[in-house]
């Protein structure tokens, strides 16, 4: 599916949600079905405990649901912490990949690319989006960073 038949799909799903959850829930759904990432996952900035918590995932594994990461830790930690997006083209080489979300099987740590992308709000980063992607057939890693930018 293209970037931007993909976008339409988001829309209305996302048009049609009840809730922030239910949103969630159909963007990840629909970015891990349509084959464009493998799993991905949205933690939300946690202000009363400091710390950054899973809201939805979608993927390999479902039940991660009482992770949380601390500013700073691992990939999605540094890209709260600097506001900036953290792309890895190889989760194998990327000693601060921890997976603590349980988004692959670590013995396919080699099959796959990790993009953490701060989810912005007023200017003031509220979340990340952790997307995880395969590295053979992902094409251009720019132009799916940039697409995953404008879903997010």
């Amino acid at each position: 599916m293209k970037h931007y038949e993909l976008l339409q799909t988001i829309h209305e799903a996302v048009s049609f949600s009840p809730s922030l959850a239910e949103s969630l829930r159909a963007l990840l759904e629909i970015l891990t079905q349509s084959g464009t990432l493998h799993a991905c996952a949205v933690l939300l900035a946690d202000d009363s405990r400091g710390s950054l918590a899973v809201a939805a995932s979608s993927g390999e594994n479902r039940q991660n649901r009482d992770v949380s990461l601390t500013p700073g830790e691992g990939i999605a930690g540094r890209a709260l912490s600097s506001g900036k997006p953290v792309t890895v083209p190889d989760l194998a080489a990327e000693p601060l990949y921890c997976d603590r979300l349980g988004l692959i099987d670590p013995a396919q740590k080699d099959r796959f690319g990790y993009m953490a992308l701060p989810l912005k709000s007023g200017g003031t980063v509220r979340g990340v989006l952790s997307a995880v992607y395969p590295r053979a057939g992902t094409g251009n890693v720019v132009s799916l960073k940039r697409f995953l930018m404008l879903t997010a």
